[in-house]
């Protein structure tokens, strides 16, 4: 599993958009190092995050920042996606975003 990057180790070619896959799909691919994401920010939520599972998080547009998707957890039996922001440390938990995983709240792995 890759853990770090160095500058110039990875350069952009191309965005493809594909099909959204199954969470557990998503989880498989995770194990194989991050996945690059775009998601909707543009929002209140968004704008006034700090810290704790963003469920409140509604998609209104096409995506506008791309993020990479790091992992997964459940915190006080909601379960979360981890995304690593672009705009470093200062934002949300450390530079990292926990996102809702199941907005229904089904218990999950």
């Amino acid at each position: 599993m890759v853990t770090s990057f160095q500058k110039g180790d990875v350069a952009y070619d191309s965005t493809v958009r594909t099909k959204p896959l199954h969470p557990e799909e998503v989880m498989n691919e995770l194990q194989h190092g991050p996945v690059a994401v775009g998601i909707f920010t543009n929002t209140p939520e968004w704008a006034h995050y700090k810290s704790g599972i963003l469920d409140s998080f509604t998609c209104r547009g096409d995506p506008d920042h791309v993020m990479l998707l790091v992992g997964y957890g459940v915190d006080r039996g909601k379960s979360y996606w981890l995304l690593q922001d672009n705009e470093g440390p200062k934002r949300g938990e450390h530079g990292y975003v926990r996102v809702v995983r199941d907005p229904e709240n089904k218990p999950g792995p």
